[in-house]
């Protein structure tokens, strides 16, 4: 099974890198006035939009790995205090949609 944490380590990288793309648009088009006109409101709305996803994407990120971080730590070895017994239980029906004969009345080894 791989290991949830590094996943997570890559989304936080991948939403920084969207935040730094955001910023090297600011200051490299934006504040120099390079970008004129729809390349300026092109260059502000995709900042915007990178800030917004970057932020949402590492922050996301960061909550679900110290999630995992307070699982690990809560499921360590040595740890006896608040163990709970399993408990065998019978298994349970599960829903069996009715055949075509037992819906028309008939059982299926009826040939008439």
């Amino acid at each position: 099974m791989r290991n949830p944490r590094t996943a997570y380590i890559i989304r936080i990288i991948a939403g920084g890198y969207l935040i730094y793309l955001a910023y090297q648009i600011i200051t490299g088009g934006l504040m120099t006035g390079e970008m004129q006109g729809r390349a300026k409101a092109i260059g502000i709305v995709a900042s915007a939009l990178f800030i917004v996803t970057g932020a949402f994407i590492a922050g996301h990120a960061l909550f679900h790995l110290r999630r995992v971080g307070e699982e690990a730590a809560s499921d360590a070895p040595g740890e006896e205090e608040g163990t709970v017994e399993e408990v065998e239980q019978e298994p349970e029906e599960t829903y069996r949609p009715p055949t075509l004969f037992e819906r028309a009345g008939r059982k299926a080894d009826d040939d008439s």
